[in-house]
């Protein structure tokens, strides 16, 4: 059969939300040893995929939901259709290379998940390629040389592969997931997802963040110990909400300090927590029961995009 013939329509690669980042200490490579708590959400970019014959990597069309600022999608239009740049486009490169397959792809891409906020868009785009190219052209190979040639694409790139609920370790690579009864509990939990109109590089938070914490020593995360997690229910959860990066994306962006601080004191009855490197922050209901209408926090928002969302477990 011709692999022009696979064509997979909307593929979704989904958004995740960091409910806990912990930093434990740094390797001598430099990377960050980590401790997280990440769930899928339902929000989710979309692709369409076409294999060629030929090796020619190419996003062909690129389209922005809602969470985009219009003003940036022209630039970032052509990020996404260069080939060097877009990380979805060197999954598959560097997935064909490794199974010595003489191939190319072509992809129409549907943005929801924005840019610059912590919540994994290019890195889920990628390990979507990879798990359509996995299941379409190797199935019958191991998944762990999967996660080491996603983990060479950047370290949320593996978690994507399996975007459960769990506990992610390592830098990223390492994934418990969260027992069975939480992970059931979790499905359709909601969530207000808010983003800003401005965007932080995870590069320069995590710079910002040793020049503010120069000597980091590797320490556990007591809460996310397996014999803690076994007794996690989710009245726990939000609880657990905590994000080590918060320090240094407030210094590095103040008015993300002054949003954190006015939906905290202002959203009675939910937890605010900061996804990632952020921009993007989260509001979690203590009582999935008692939920404040969009629209009223929306107005604690101003000049941001507000989303009513829920986490997926599967």
């Amino acid at each position: 059969m011709s692999l022009e013939t696979y064509t997979y329509n909307e593929i979704v690669a989904p958004a995740k939300l960091n409910l806990r980042l912990k930093i434990l200490g740094r390797r001598a490579d430099g990377y960050h040893q980590l401790s997280m708590i990440n769930t899928a959400i339902s929000l989710g970019d979309r692709l369409v995929i076409k294999l060629l014959s030929d090796s020619l990597y190419e996003v062909t069309e690129v389209s922005f939901g809602r969470g985009f600022n219009p003003a940036l999608t022209k630039q970032l239009s052509a990020e996404l259709c260069d080939p060097e740049k877009n990380i979805l486009l060197k999954a598959a490169k560097f997935f064909f290379e490794k199974f010595g397959i003489r191939a190319g792809i072509s992809v129409k891409l549907h943005k929801e998940i924005p840019a610059g906020a912590g919540l994994g868009g290019g890195s889920s785009d990628a390990a979507a390629v990879l798990r359509f190219l996995h299941k379409t052209l190797t199935p019958e190979t191991s998944e762990r040389g999967l996660t080491e040639l996603a983990l060479s694409l950047g370290a949320d790139v593996p978690y994507f592969l399996n975007p459960v609920p769990a506990v992610v370790t390592g830098v990223g690579e390492v994934l418990t997931p969260l027992p069975i009864k939480l992970k059931q509990q979790l499905q359709g939990y909601p969530i207000v997802l808010i983003v800003p109109n401005f965007q932080l590089s995870t590069i320069a938070v995590y710079k910002k963040y040793r020049e503010l914490h120069p000597n980091v020593t590797r320490q556990p995360d007591p809460l996310t110990q397996n014999t803690q997690l076994q007794e996690l229910t989710i009245n726990d959860l939000p609880l657990l909400v905590e994000n080590d990066l918060e320090q240094a994306s407030t210094v590095l962006e103040p008015r993300m300090g002054v949003l954190l601080a006015e939906l905290r004191a202002r959203l009675s009855g939910y937890r605010v927590g900061m996804s990632g490197s952020g921009s993007a922050i989260f509001a979690l209901p203590l009582d999935r029961n008692s939920l404040k209408p969009l629209s009223q926090i929306s107005k604690l928002a101003n000049d941001c995009e507000t989303f009513d969302l829920f986490m997926t477990v599967d």
